[in-house]
C-alpha cells in the first residue's frame, strides 16, 4: 500500500494542501485575536494605504499566478515522462512517478493556491486586514518560486541517463539488502536448507491454494505465512515469488498433510499474497535488474545506438552483481522455533539472476565492442567476490558466452584481440585462489 501511495501523484499534493489549511486557519486566528500592526515587516500590511482592497488585490494575483504555474508545471511534467518512455522505455514511468521532487513541486503550488483561496474568503470585508496571514502568503510566493527553480533544474537532471541509470540502481540496491542474504526479510524463523528428510518434493497428497485474481505477485508476506502453517500444522510450499504473473484460479501455493480447508482458512492464506497491475520493487530482484537491461537494450537499438548509456547499465549491473555474490540469495527453507520445516520458498538463484543480467545485453551488443569488452571487465570485478563455484560457474559461462560471440561476429582483428584479452584476464579471475598460477594484470 505505501509503494502505491508513494508512486502517485496525489497523495503528497493532498497533505501539503491540509497543511496549507491548517496553517491559514492558524494565521487567521493570529490575526483576529492578536495585534500585529507594531511588528515589523507584518504591519506593513496593516497601513491604511494599503488596506484590506490592497492585500486582496495582492491575494488574487498570488492565486492566479500560483494556479497558472501549477499548469505549466504538470505540463512540463507530462514532457518530461514522455520523453523518458522514448528514451528509456515505458517501465522507467514507475520510477519518475515515484520521484518526491515532482510530488513536493505540484504540492508546493497547490499548497500556496489553496491557502490564498482561504485567505481571500476571510478578507472580504474592510474591517478585518489579516496582516500575518498576507505576510505568510507573500513567504509561500517567495517559497514557489526557489520550488519553481530548482523543478527547472531537477527535471533537466532527471532525464539524464546516467541519473536514471543511477536512480534504477539505487531502488535494485535496497532491494537486495531487503530480500538476500542478511539484509532484512520481511519473514520470521529461521533460514535452512531443504532436505530430501523434510519431504521437500511436495508429495502428492499436497492441497492446492488457488488465486482468485489475476496480476503480479508483488509482495509475499512469509511472517504471515509461517503463523499459518503452525497453526495448522502444515509445510506449505510456494509455487509463486514477487515478480511472476498469476492467473485466476492458478496454484500459489500447496500444504501438506493433506486436509480440508474452508475458504475464510484459504483467504487467510491468499491475503499472504499481494497482487496487482505491475510489478514493483518491494522484493523483486528481477525487475530492478530487467530495467537496467531494457534501458542498456534500447541503447544498443540502431536507433538510438548509444553504447555508452550500454555501459553505464553495465557497469551498475556489476554492482547489483557484486552485492548478491557477496550477500548470497535468500535459503528456500523457514524451520520454526521446534525445528520442523513450515515454509519452502523459491527465491531466485544466483545463476538465474546472472543470466538475467547478461543475456539480453550480450545478445543485442553487436556491433559494440567497447561493450563487450566492458561485460568481460565487470564479470572480472566481480570475481573478486565470488566465494564458490555456484557464483563462479554462472559469470564464466558468461564470459565465454561473449567470447564466442565476439569470434563469430567480431572481423576486425585488433577488436577481437582486446576481447579475447579481457576474456583471458576474468577467466583468472574465476579460478579458485589456489589455482591461479599467473598474477592479475
Amino acid at each position: 500500500m505505501w509503494d502505491a501511495v508513494r508512486s502517485s501523484y496525489w497523495f503528497v499534493p493532498s497533505v501539503m494542501v491540509a497543511g496549507s489549511i491548517a496553517l491559514a486557519a492558524g494565521a487567521i486566528w493570529a490575526d483576529r485575536t492578536c495585534n500585529l500592526a507594531a511588528v515589523p515587516l507584518i504591519g506593513h500590511f496593516g497601513d491604511p494605504q494599503t488596506g484590506a482592497a490592497g492585500i486582496r488585490d495582492l491575494l488574487s494575483a498570488v492565486a492566479g499566478g500560483m494556479i497558472t504555474i501549477a499548469g505549466v508545471t504538470f505540463s512540463i511534467t507530462i514532457v518530461a515522462l514522455s520523453l523518458a518512455s522514448q528514451e528509456f522505455g515505458p517501465h522507467l514511468l514507475y520510477n519518475f512517478m515515484r520521484d518526491r521532487g515532482n510530488q513536493v513541486t505540484l504540492g508546493t503550488f497547490i499548497a500556496t493556491f489553496v491557502y490564498v483561496v482561504i485567505l481571500l474568503r476571510a478578507a472580504d470585508s474592510e474591517a478585518f486586514v489579516p496582516s500575518l496571514s498576507a505576510t505568510v502568503a507573500v513567504a509561500l510566493t517567495l517559497a514557489s518560486v526557489a520550488v519553481l527553480v530548482y523543478f527547472f533544474q531537477h527535471v533537466s537532471a532527471s532525464l539524464q541517463a546516467d541519473n536514471v541509470v543511477a536512480a534504477v540502481a539505487a531502488n535494485l540496491n535496497i532491494t537486495i539488502g531487503r530480500t538476500c542474504g542478511s539484509g532484512g526479510r520481511l519473514s520470521a524463523g529461521t533460514e535452512c536448507a531443504v532436505g530430501e528428510s523434510d519431504g521437500a518434493a511436495a508429495p502428492d497428497e499436497a492441497t492446492g491454494v488457488q488465486s482468485d485474481r489475476s496480476g503480479y505477485v508483488q509482495a509475499v508476506d512469509e511472517r504471515s505465512l509461517m503463523e499459518w502453517a503452525q497453526a495448522h500444522d502444515v509445510t506449505i510450499r510456494l509455487r509463486k515469488r514477487a515478480g511472476h504473473f498469476v492467473v485466476d484460479g492458478e496454484v500459489i501455493a500447496e500444504f501438506w498433510p493433506r486436509r480440508p480447508i474452508d475458504d475464510k482458512a484459504a483467504g487467510k492464506l491468499r491475503e499472504c499474497f499481494v497482487l496487482g497491475a505491475r510489478r514493483t520493487y518491494v522484493q523483486d530482484l528481477e525487475f530492478g535488474i530487467e530495467q537496467l537491461v531494457e534501458i542498456a537494450v534500447r541503447a544498443l537499438s540502431p536507433g538510438i545506438n548509444e553504447p555508452f548509456t550500454a555501459i553505464l547499465c553495465v557497469d551498475r549491473i556489476g554492482e547489483a552483481v557484486v552485492r548478491l555474490a557477496r550477500q548470497g540469495t535468500a535459503e528456500p527453507g523457514r524451520r520454526d522455533e521446534h525445528g520442523r520445516l513450515r515454509l519452502i520458498t523459491d527465491p531466485p538463484d544466483f545463476r538465474g539472476l546472472v543470466d538475467t543480467a547478461f543475456d539480453q545485453i550480450r545478445q543485442n551488443v553487436v556491433p559494440h565492442v567497447a561493450v563487450m569488452v566492458r561485460m568481460l571487465d565487470v564479470i572480472a570485478i566481480a570475481a573478486q567476490f565470488c566465494r564458490g563455484d555456484e557464483t563462479r560457474g554462472p559469470l564464466l559461462r558468461q564470459a565465454r558466452l561473449i567470447l564466442q560471440l565476439a569470434e563469430r561476429q567480431v572481423e576486425e582483428p585488433q577488436d577481437l584481440a582486446a576481447v579475447r584479452h579481457r576474456f583471458e584476464f576474468a577467466q583468472l579471475q574465476l579460478q579458485p585462489p589456489d589455482d591461479r598460477d599467473a598474477p592479475p594484470l
